[in-house]
């Protein structure tokens, strides 16, 4: 069963259990039934495509781990206190939750953003770069933003101070994005240290979209000179909703091949492999 889902996507993207619609040249009836045949799941396991998706996914696995980072420090009250603001579990948990809602393909894409940009920043030698990622809240469809900030300077720079400058940058991106895009309902920023620099350390906030006055339009103009941040409005781009199409990434041996050229390579391997299609 667990091989047929994951095998099988419906119209809409999402992965599903296979119905008698999807049966070729059936024909239906009241007392048709589907039947899941005994090792279809050992097989996908062994399957070449079920080994590059093992191999997309360990990029995900850091999503994984800064969900688990923050939890910790939420539920054990060790939350390093920023923007002047005491650590509650509600503040924390409103970022933790849209998080936690993103499926394993999305992980890959966010987690590869944030990979991306500290390994950007060690090549360019820069102070800090930082990454913007819109998608959509799994539950509701509303638009969602993640800013992601690397930022150099943890060594030379005593710890408050680094973490408090670091979270003054991330507020002031949040708050840009949510400005710039008022369709965005919430703006999560995570921020975390270059690769080079010892230690570890990450920040999380989640800002709700707001009704913007004329002090806030100010206070925020203020902020994006001083610290430099988004001086052009931005034109942001919604990553594809629904990619569940990618969970089995493509064979990189048939890129920009036809059906009848990939048809033939697959008849070619299965002969090699002693089998018969």
């Amino acid at each position: 069963m667990v091989a047929n889902y994951l095998q099988t996507i419906g119209p809409d993207g999402e992965h599903r259990f296979p119905m008698t619609s999807d049966v070729r040249g059936a024909k239906f009836d009241s007392d048709m039934a589907i039947a899941f045949v005994q090792g279809e799941y050992a097989c996908l396991v062994h399957s070449p495509e079920y080994q590059r998706r093992e191999a997309a996914n360990r990029t995900s696995y850091e999503w994984d781990r800064l969900i688990g980072f923050f939890t910790h420090h939420v539920l054990n009250g060790t939350q390093f206190r920023i923007l002047d603001t005491d650590p509650t579990v509600e503040l924390a948990e409103r970022g933790l939750r849209i998080m936690a809602r993103e499926d394993r393909v999305q992980r890959r894409a966010l987690a590869s953003a944030i990979i991306g940009a500290r390994k950007a920043l060690e090549e360019q030698k820069a102070g800090r770069l930082t990454r913007i990622a819109v998608t959509r809240d799994r539950s509701t469809n509303e638009k969602v933003a993640y800013v992601f900030l690397v930022l150099a300077g943890a060594n030379s720079m005593e710890q408050e101070s680094y973490r408090r400058v670091r979270a003054m940058i991330l507020e002031t991106y949040c708050l840009a994005t949510l400005h710039d895009d008022c369709d965005i309902k919430l703006c999560v920023g995570i921020a975390v240290m270059a690769i080079s620099e010892e230690g570890e350390s990450e920040d999380l906030i989640a800002i709700p979209q707001q009704k913007w006055t004329p002090k806030d339009i100010e206070e925020l103009s203020v902020a994006r000179k001083n610290f430099d941040v988004l001086q052009k409005p931005l034109k942001l781009k919604t990553i594809p909703f629904h990619v569940h199409a990618t969970s089995f990434p493509p064979d990189p041996a048939f890129e920009g091949m036809s059906r009848q050229q990939r048809r033939a390579l697959e008849r070619q391997r299965a002969k090699q492999q002693g089998r018969v299609r």
